[in-house]
């Protein structure tokens, strides 16, 4: 009688613990802008006995979060930023809670998931958008800012792409097409980006253009396709000031100590400088290539400098956001703290530029402690093409101020 007792309460305690798990494969999941808008990106969840493996897909891009489960909820960890999910476990097949993104004070957005992810993201169109697009965000007002949208449409109306602008990309994008109606948005932790637009019947112009920005931004675009469009040369935005010499002092990401450049420590070494910051998407995935880079000539006379302008002035939580950072990116180079998070803030820690348009802005100094190049922005990998260049030019260079 006791050992039927026992099996009984085994199953029981089975059942109850499937009950209050998920169904396993891709979610649609959303952030909800408001009440009728919102920001769609795929959800991946597996749980096993030990442990829940749950990442978020946009288009190429796979990112691991750190998930723990604790009673009904489950708590999804980014990495590299100071960002999770919180969701609670409605259903087997529904989940809801909030994206909280702690690098903002007090900013959290509504978030749902649902698990029949095929009655959501549909297509359905006689048009293609594959191809280069000439675009204008906040056309028609002072701030207007030029882009290059670059656009793969696949047979079944799936969108992948991003837009570049002068200062970094849109990273990893991916939508539908549904009639003309074209819609593509990311989720990386950190941003939340969607854009909207009509295309038109000859399917060389879109209007009606709007681009949303988690919560709280919003403007509006246009866009053409135009195969020679081209933006400004990333090398030409960001000049030295003449007679300037280049140097600074800043302290270690932890405080402890602080580096100077120019120093014996970097004589005769070709030298990058990285200005960056923790909470930068593009800069997460320079730091990427840079790590890479790094390790590759780990036995040359070479070193990379990281100077970050973080959003926090406290000084516990800049050192613990910046080792999470260099822990979760594998990152071995020297990163220091320069400062708040704002390209003023920037310029005026390296007062021999004439300006600090973007994070990232990376230097490229040869063994004399020349500065041979200047770099503003950052193409990463959802440009594709573009990216894979960057990297064989840069590779390129590197090597041939280490030969001098």
């Amino acid at each position: 009688m006791k050992k039927s007792l026992v099996l009984l309460l085994i199953v029981i305690a089975i059942t109850s613990c499937k009950k209050k798990g998920v169904l396993e494969g891709d979610w649609y999941a959303a952030l909800k802008i408001n009440d009728t808008l919102e920001i769609p990106f795929v959800l991946n969840i597996n749980e096993s006995k030990v442990y829940w493996d749950v990442s978020v897909y946009n288009a190429n891009e796979t990112i691991q979060l750190d998930a723990t489960q604790l009673k009904d909820s489950l708590f999804l960890k980014f990495p590299a930023f100071d960002s999770e999910l919180r969701l609670k476990i409605k259903n087997r097949g529904r989940l809801e809670g909030k994206w909280y993104n702690y690098d903002k004070d007090d900013y959290t957005m509504p978030v749902y998931a649902n698990y029949d992810i095929n009655k959501y993201i549909t297509s359905n169109s006689l048009e293609n958008v594959t191809g280069q697009w000439e675009v204008h965000f906040a056309e028609g007002s002072e701030q207007e800012w030029p882009a290059i949208g670059l656009f793969d449409q696949n047979e079944n109306d799936e969108l992948i792409g991003t837009f570049r602008t002068e200062t970094g990309d849109y990273r990893y994008l991916s939508g539908t097409l549904n009639d003309n109606n074209f819609s593509v948005s990311t989720f990386d932790g950190a941003n939340a980006y969607l854009f909207t637009a009509v295309v038109k019947d000859d399917g060389e112009s879109m209007d009606d253009g709007m681009f949303y920005s988690g919560k709280h931004y919003e403007t509006n675009w246009i866009a053409y396709k135009n195969k020679n469009i081209e933006l400004s040369n990333p090398e030409s935005l960001t000049q030295l000031v003449e007679n300037e010499k280049f140097e600074f002092t800043f302290p270690n990401y932890d405080f402890i100590n602080e580096t100077t450049f120019p120093s014996e420590l970097y004589d005769n070494k070709v030298v990058i400088i990285q200005i960056f910051g923790s909470w930068c998407p593009n800069c997460m995935d320079e730091t990427k290539y840079l790590t890479k880079l790094y390790k590759q000539h780990e036995n040359d006379d070479f070193e990379i400098i990281g100077v970050a302008f973080e959003h926090s002035q406290d000084k516990a939580k800049i050192t613990s956001r910046l080792t999470k950072y260099m822990e979760d990116l594998a990152v071995d180079y020297t990163i220091l703290y320069g400062g708040n998070s704002t390209k003023e803030s920037a310029s005026l820690a390296f007062p021999m530029l004439d300006q600090v348009k973007a994070f990232p802005t990376t230097l490229f100094i040869d063994k004399k402690g020349q500065v041979r190049k200047i770099h503003t922005g950052f193409d990463g990998p959802g440009t594709g093409e573009i990216y894979r260049n960057y990297k064989r030019s840069t590779d390129k260079f590197i090597n041939t101020l280490l030969e001098e």
